[in-house]
Formats: structure tokens, C-alpha cells, sequence
């Protein structure tokens, strides 16, 4: 993968200042469990992070705020974010598809790690066993912070941590 994704990219302060109120929101009310904390803390080599987003994303609204509360934990995370919009090629080369949100992590040698694609590998397990009719109302309560827990265990994963 080619490490010029993180040109051109804002860091999360700067994309609240691209994006409507909901994102300064959420990201104000997310907070990092204790065991992630401790979790994201012993991350002792650098990960660059860019993350494919749009603001009118209800869905990179809930993730999102989570990166970058991980990266204020540990100065070896490196949080970089582009539009969708302009960039559809790079998703589907990364991820097969251009969704949202994907992220992807890198090593410090540029080394590709892992991806994350919408929502959390657990969640979509769930829709995919779940009836039509209750995926909907998965959907909702992810974006209502039920499946935080997921999300955070999600970006450890895509940390390699």
C-alpha cells in the first residue's frame, strides 16, 4: 500500500473544523475504557493510521472519536484523515469496496497491518446471523454508543496490540 495515503490528510482536530457539530459532540462523550487505556500505552513502535471518512457518516461519527482518544494515549500513533469523496480507488484497493469508515494501520516501516471496514468484524457477525428486520435496529444502537466496547477491541486489533 502506498504510504503517500497519509498526504494530504488532517489530523482529527482539523477534520472536526471540515465536519458538522456532531463529530465534536461525540468525540467529547467518548471516552477510552481503563483497560484500553492500559492497552494502548504499551504500544512501544510507531502506527500511522489514515482513516477514509465523510461527515455526514453516522457510523464514522462512532468510531472516529475512539482513534483519536487512542492516540492521545500513546505518542507512537500517528492519526491521519482523508474524504472519501476523491479517494474511492484507494478504498477498494485496501478494503474490495468503498464503505465507510475504513481505516487502515501501518508499522513503522510502512508495512501494512490491518484494516477496519465499517463497522466491528463482532457486529457483523451479529447482522449476518441476525433476522432483516433486527439489523436495522443493530445499526441504531451502534451509532448510540451500545457497541462501544466492540469498537475499541476493532482499533486494538487494527493497532496490532
Amino acid at each position: 500500500m502506498d504510504m503517500g495515503l497519509f498526504e494530504g490528510g488532517a489530523t482529527f482536530p482539523e477534520y472536526l473544523k471540515q465536519v458538522g457539530p456532531e463529530f465534536r459532540q461525540r468525540y467529547e462523550k467518548t471516552s477510552l475504557s481503563e483497560e484500553a487505556k492500559v492497552k494502548v500505552r504499551t504500544l512501544g513502535s510507531m502506527r500511522k493510521v489514515v482513516a477514509f471518512s465523510e461527515g455526514y457518516c453516522p457510523d464514522c461519527v462512532a468510531v472516529l472519536p475512539f482513534m483519536e482518544r487512542m492516540r492521545e494515549e500513546n505518542q507512537n500513533i500517528s492519526f491521519t484523515i482523508k474524504h472519501k469523496t476523491g479517494n474511492e480507488e484507494a478504498l477498494v484497493e485496501a478494503a474490495g469496496e468503498s464503505r465507510i469508515p475504513l481505516l487502515m494501520s501501518f508499522g513503522k516501516d510502512g508495512e501494512p497491518l490491518s484494516v477496519f471496514l465499517e463497522f466491528p468484524e463482532k457486529l457483523k457477525d451479529e447482522m449476518r446471523r441476525a433476522a432483516v428486520e433486527d439489523k436495522k435496529d443493530l445499526v441504531v444502537k451502534f451509532r448510540e454508543g451500545a457497541y462501544n466496547n466492540m469498537i475499541e477491541e476493532a482499533l486494538l486489533d487494527l493497532l496490532k496490540i
